[in-house]
């Protein structure tokens, strides 16, 4: 599975090759952004704390990469631990480049939220 993404909806060439870091990307609206993102091109990263999502949706879009299209980089991070983030992001640069689009879809639960 390449994507699922209309191929009639608008295309935004300027995105290509960019680099993009979605959080919560695995499941839900998260990962209909990383699907997206993908769609136009996009070197796109996502960090998710649902390891079995989101390396079935890197592996499923990645599956047939088109001319232009760069396999998913998934990272396990849970974004309420400081150093695993920075790690994540740091990982990100290294593999991908300079990030220059960040989408935060992260759910947050009720043990989330306590600790705000």
């Amino acid at each position: 599975m390449a994507s699922s993404v209309d191929k009639t909806l608008a295309r935004y060439p300027s995105l290509a090759g960019k680099v993009v870091l979605i959080t919560g990307g695995a499941i839900g609206i998260g990962a209909a952004f990383v699907e997206h993102f993908f769609d136009q091109g996009v070197k796109v990263a996502f960090f998710d704390i649902d390891t079995n999502a989101g390396e079935t949706l890197a592996d499923q879009l990645g599956a047939d990469l088109a001319d232009g299209q760069f396999r998913p980089m998934f990272l396990r991070v849970d974004l309420t631990n400081i150093d695993a983030l920075r790690k994540g992001i740091a990982d990100v640069r290294t593999t991908l480049g300079c990030i220059g689009v960040l989408g935060t879809t992260r759910r947050m639960t009720g043990a989330t939220r306590s600790r705000m």
